[in-house]
C-alpha cells in the first residue's frame, strides 16, 4: 500500500478518536477503494492481507458505532456496510436513503431529503427508517 495512503486512513482513524489496528487500517482501506456496500464476506475476500470474518464484523460494528459506516438494509441474509462520506455523520440522521444497482452492485448514499409516506401513523411511533430505490445505474442502464 502506498504511504501516503495509509498515513490518510490512520489519519481517519484519528480523527474518529479509533485506536489503529492493522485489521481496522485494512478493512477502512478496502471501504474507501469500493464504490459498493461490502459485506463481511465480501471485504475478507477482497483483502490482500489475511483476516478473519469475525474480526472483519466486530471492526464493521465498531465503524458503525463510531458512524464511520453505514448499515445498508437489504433483503439478502449478508449485511452490506458502506463507508460514511467525508462530514456524512453530521447530516446522516435517521432517516437514510440508498440506490443499489441490480446489475452491478453499485451503491450509493442519497442525501434527498425524504419523509414518511403521509398515511396515518397515529398507532406508531417511528424513530427511524430506511428507504432502498434499486434499479439501473448510469453505467448499466
Amino acid at each position: 500500500m502506498h504511504q501516503y495512503y495509509e498515513q490518510e486512513i490512520i489519519e481517519t482513524l484519528k480523527k474518529s478518536s479509533v485506536h489503529i489496528t492493522q485489521n481496522r487500517v485494512v478493512v477502512l482501506k478496502l471501504l474507501k477503494a469500493s464504490n459498493n456496500a461490502q459485506s463481511v464476506s465480501g471485504i475478507v475476500k477482497l483483502s490482500t492481507t489475511p483476516l478473519d470474518r469475525i474480526s472483519v464484523y466486530r471492526t464493521l460494528q465498531y465503524f458503525l458505532k463510531k458512524g464511520m459506516v453505514l448499515l445498508v438494509p437489504n433483503n439478502d441474509r449478508d449485511a452490506r456496510y458502506i463507508l460514511a462520506e467525508d462530514n456524512l455523520s453530521e447530516k446522516v440522521d435517521s432517516k437514510q436513503s440508498f440506490f443499489v444497482c441490480t446489475c452491478c452492485k453499485l451503491t450509493e448514499i442519497i442525501m434527498l431529503p425524504f419523509n414518511l409516506p403521509s398515511y396515518e401513523l397515529t398507532k406508531y411511533e417511528v424513530s427511524k427508517f430506511s428507504l432502498i430505490l434499486e434499479g439501473l445505474c448510469a453505467k448499466c442502464k
